[in-house]
């Protein structure tokens, strides 16, 4: 089991020895809606429709993100609904390709 962001990179030689190859694309807004939700409980915060909105209008974004906010929560405690998205976008502006739509280990 492998995975990877940088399919380019493989030979064919080597592509060619995992019987599987699986496509994650971004989650969806209905999908980053969801998750946003789901965190927002567990943290106690209590996110209005314009926070629902906003969330749903950022792209590229991977339960790996929202993952990634919540350890940080550990140590820099989340004020609200605004604080974490304003981390997702964050975590969103520093990837490479941020207008790319895949991700993972693609053929």
């Amino acid at each position: 089991l492998a995975t990877t962001n940088l399919m380019d990179n493989l030979d064919e030689a080597s592509i060619r020895r995992f019987d599987a190859k699986i496509e994650f694309g971004y989650l969806t807004p209905a999908q980053c809606e969801k998750l946003f939700t789901k965190c927002a409980k567990e943290l106690s915060i209590k996110p209005t429709k314009r926070d629902l909105d906003e969330i749903k209008r950022l792209a590229c974004l991977a339960p790996g993100d929202f993952a990634t906010i919540m350890r940080q929560h550990r140590f820099n405690k989340i004020k609200n609904a605004k604080d974490f998205i304003d981390r997702l976008s964050a975590e969103m502006s520093i990837k490479k390709g941020v207008n790319s739509k895949k991700m993972g280990f693609l053929a």
